[in-house]
């Protein structure tokens, strides 16, 4: 029987879809995934914390092919919102290949809470994966997250590590508006703290953070 309302069309391609499932139950699903994608699914872990590693090997190798073309080439790893009843942590590369310069994603962790040490187990895990990972004068962009700061430094010492402008900027909009503070007051504080990010040496910006001060 055919569906014959907007209703039973979407009924009836959620049943299609449920029918495709390789399992209705989400772990046992991500344990056939990864014996399924065994060169995708680098770690798999339950115990003491849901982890899980995962990682696109030919675009790792295609990021460090493109450092050696060019010093332009860098890393971003940052956590998202909630998804549901765990957190998804991204690894992705500039490729400096292209004039649009896209945005590769390189790896992922699947993570039920925001522990440093789910962040530790990810990077050892790609170290041991990927030996290039350990290749001096990579650039790695993060937000001030601590477990994520403390974990990048102490795994990735030879890498070159960033604050993201991005997030930097929002927190001090957030702290400005918990403040108490006006709109205006919130364009002049993010226009002094861009033009020190801006600026070229280190003197630079203690001459502008004095100013700022004075």
């Amino acid at each position: 029987m055919w569906p014959t309302s907007s209703e039973q069309i979407r009924n009836k391609l959620k049943n299609e879809a449920r029918k495709q499932q390789v399992s209705h139950d989400d772990l046992y699903a991500a344990y056939l995934t990864g014996l399924t994608l065994d060169d995708f699914v680098l770690d798999f872990r339950l115990i003491p914390r849901f982890t899980m590693c995962l990682a696109n090997s030919f675009l790792i190798n295609e990021f460090f092919r493109c450092q050696k073309v060019t010093n332009g080439s860098y890393l971003s790893y940052d956590t998202t919102f909630n998804c549901g009843d765990f957190y998804v942590s991204i690894l992705v590369g500039k490729n400096t290949n292209f004039k649009e310069e896209p945005i590769m994603p390189l790896a992922f962790l699947l993570h039920d809470t925001k522990e440093e040490a789910n962040h530790e187990l990810f990077f050892s895990t790609l170290k041991s994966f990927f030996p290039q990972m350990q290749k001096q004068g990579v650039k790695i962009v993060t937000d001030r997250e601590r477990a994520i700061t403390n974990v990048t430094k102490k795994e990735m010492s030879e890498w070159d590590h960033f604050l993201c402008w991005s997030h930097i900027l929002r927190d001090i909009r957030f702290w400005v508006e918990k403040k108490a503070g006006t709109k205006d007051d919130r364009v002049v504080y993010v226009s002094h703290i861009r033009s020190l990010l801006n600026s070229k040496t280190e003197k630079e910006f203690s001459t502008m953070s004095l100013n700022s001060n004075a």
